[in-house]
């Protein structure tokens, strides 16, 4: 099996459904997704991580002296934006497949379960 750039050729899988990443995430989208069937918590991780270098950048402006930083500024906003919205993505995944998994472990339960709307009065 051929790799390229380090990344092996996936394989369908019902746990995979790649979605693409907003518009404001890339250019096309075509490039960039996010697997929708991923379980929340990575999800969740992932989007932390972004949220994490986005405050990292956002304390290095805050406690940024000019100069050097202030030419910089359009560069820096370009990158929080990118963050931003990967983390928005990435979060709105991760609630969809929550809800999801939520649905999932409800409808598991023992089929002699009785839930609160059948219960005698």
């Amino acid at each position: 099996m051929q790799t390229t750039l380090g990344l092996s050729p996936l394989r369908k899988s019902p746990n995979i459904d790649f979605t693409p990443l907003p518009p404001s995430s890339q250019p096309y989208r075509d490039v960039l997704f996010v697997n929708a069937r991923a379980p929340s918590a990575h999800l969740f991780e992932a989007a932390n991580q972004r949220m994490t270098a986005l405050a990292d950048l956002l304390r290095i402006l805050e406690s940024g002296s000019g100069g050097a930083l202030a030419q910089e500024t359009a560069r820096l906003a370009s990158a929080l934006g990118l963050l931003l919205a990967d983390a928005q993505a990435l979060h709105e995944a991760a609630y969809l497949r929550s809800c999801e998994e939520e649905r999932t472990a409800s409808c598991q339960r023992a089929p002699d379960a009785i839930s609160p709307s059948e219960a005698p009065a």
